[in-house]
């Protein structure tokens, strides 16, 4: 298994730096299994705050062996170690950019196209899957659940929404964007899945755990590692794995997932107080108040009122928003 210039044998691991530019590089460990398989590609950390991802790979580096894998896993704990370490909320601190909308990437632009050039350029090739773990940052909740692409193509979206069944979540929604990490990815035909967890840029042991379960469910779903192992990971953890509030647990020790294929997002049109009538998890009639955006004097910009019966994805809390920034995305169900 060779990545960049590092070839990293059969049943080891190994701490490999990808370069971005002069002062900037991707710090990823490698795992090479002792036997053949597919090659899965882990990424967290693109929004510098989303900690419960970042931690779930930090977990998995130390304490998976190579010599019980089939395949390869590249694990890229922090893809913004810049908005990590400043404690950014959403954006990359060197040039205010978004990373999750900074693909494709461009080794001539700022930091965050050049983030996006070296993941495409050293992760992307060669991967059978992709997935990127995102949680709710400073100013969001969100409910547990998956993103998977619906816009690139019938195998893609297929293999994604069969790996998404496999996760003890209670929600995958369709996603047609084309511009993240994950969603890119699909666009070249890798198969990927983007998980979301938490919020308020807080991490608990409990939903560390619950993203570490997760990502073992995938590892065996795509033959990396064996059952055996899955079990005995949630029989250590079976308190904290099963007992979610937001996940229905059946007889078999399975969740009911759901599919949403029927998504609003509304943004703000300009910059403004927010004052948001629901919470994550809020169950929707059509004509229900989302919440409204008001000037300082407490005059009113904007008022929003759900389109549809369902339910709310995420939510930002922050009281100052401005033009573009996401308010509350909420589905059909």
């Amino acid at each position: 298994m060779k990545i960049y210039e590092t070839k990293v044998e059969a049943g080891t691991k190994q701490w490999l730096e990808i370069p971005v530019d002069e002062e900037c590089s991707l710090k990823a460990a490698a795992f090479c299994g002792s036997r053949p398989g597919k090659r899965l590609i882990v990424t967290a950390g693109v929004h510098g705050c989303e900690y419960i991802g970042i931690l779930a790979v930090s977990r998995l580096i130390q304490e998976l062996d190579p010599r019980q894998m089939k395949g390869e896993v590249v694990f890229l704990p922090i893809a913004n170690e810049g908005g990590f370490y400043k404690e950014i909320k959403q954006l990359v601190p060197e040039d205010g950019v978004n990373l999750n909308r900074a693909f494709p990437g461009t080794e001539m632009g700022s930091r965050s196209a050049k983030i996006a050039a070296a993941v495409e350029t050293y992760l992307y090739p060669g991967a059978d899957f992709l997935v990127d773990l995102h949680s709710g940052d400073i100013h969001e909740m969100v409910v547990p659940f998956a993103f998977f692409p619906i816009a690139a193509g019938e195998t893609v979206e297929k293999e994604a929404a069969a790996a998404a069944r496999a996760m003890s979540l209670s929600w995958r929604v369709a996603s047609t964007a084309k511009n993240g990490l994950y969603s890119w990815a699909a666009q070249k035909g890798i198969p990927a899945l983007l998980l979301e967890r938490g919020g308020l840029g807080r991490w608990t042991e409990r939903e560390v755990d619950a993203y570490r379960i997760n990502l073992y469910e995938l590892l065996v779903h795509l033959d990396i590692l064996p059952e055996s192992i899955l079990e005995s990971v949630k029989g250590m953890n079976l308190k904290d794995s099963e007992s979610s509030p937001e996940s229905e647990v059946l007889p078999s020790g399975k969740i009911e997932q759901k599919e949403i294929r029927t998504m609003r997002y509304l943004e703000a049109p300009g910059n403004g107080f927010w004052y948001p009538a629901i919470r994550e998890g809020s169950c929707l009639k059509k004509g229900d108040l989302l919440g409204e955006i008001r000037r300082l004097d407490g005059s009113l910009m904007y008022r929003y009122e759900s389109e549809l019966d369902g339910m709310v994805f995420y939510y930002t809390l922050s009281l100052g928003v401005s033009e573009g920034e996401p308010l509350v995305a909420y589905g059909e169900c």
